[in-house]
C-alpha cells in the first residue's frame, strides 16, 4: 500500500518583517543579487559566473569551459582558501567554533529574506542568485 503524500503548507505571508536589522544593511547585497539575476538569467548569453567547486575549469551554469587564465585564477583562490583554513585550525580554532562564528540570528535572517523577495525561493536558487554573489562580491573587495 503506497504512503499518503501531505501537502506542505508555507506560511511566508503570515510572517512579518522583523524591525532590526533594517534594509539598509542588506542594500549592497540586493542590489549585487539584482544585477546578477539581470546579466546573468533568462535568455541573455551565460557570463560564466562561477565554476564548478570540483572542476574549477567548468561554468556551473552552463557547464562551458572557461579559459585556462579563469580556471588558474580558480586554483589559486582555492588554494588561498584551503590556506586560510588549515592556518585557522593550526592557531586553535576549532571547526565547531568557525561554525558558530558564521551563525545568524533568527531576526537577521528573516528581515535577510524579506529584503531579497527569496522566500518562495529553493535553496539552490538563494545560494546561486544572493550567496555566490554577495561572497564574490565581498572578495572582490566591491562591498
Amino acid at each position: 500500500m503506497a504512503a499518503e503524500v501531505s501537502s506542505t503548507n508555507f506560511y511566508g505571508s503570515a510572517v512579518e518583517r522583523p524591525l532590526a536589522p533594517g534594509g539598509e544593511v542588506f542594500a549592497a547585497s540586493v542590489e549585487a543579487s539584482r544585477e546578477h539575476v539581470a546579466t546573468c538569467g533568462g535568455s541573455a548569453p551565460c557570463g560564466h559566473a562561477f565554476v564548478c567547486g570540483w572542476q574549477l575549469g567548468v561554468c556551473s551554469e552552463c557547464g562551458a569551459s572557461v579559459s585556462d587564465a579563469r580556471r588558474a585564477a580558480e586554483e589559486a583562490a582555492e588554494a588561498a582558501a584551503l590556506l586560510e583554513d588549515r592556518c585557522s585550525f593550526a592557531a586553535g580554532s576549532s571547526h565547531g567554533e568557525r561554525l558558530r562564528g558564521w551563525g545568524v540570528r533568527v531576526e537577521w535572517l528573516l528581515a535577510f529574506t524579506w529584503e531579497h523577495g527569496c522566500w518562495d525561493w529553493p535553496t539552490w536558487r538563494v545560494v546561486r542568485d544572493i550567496i555566490k554573489v554577495l561572497l564574490k562580491e565581498e572578495r572582490s573587495g566591491a562591498l
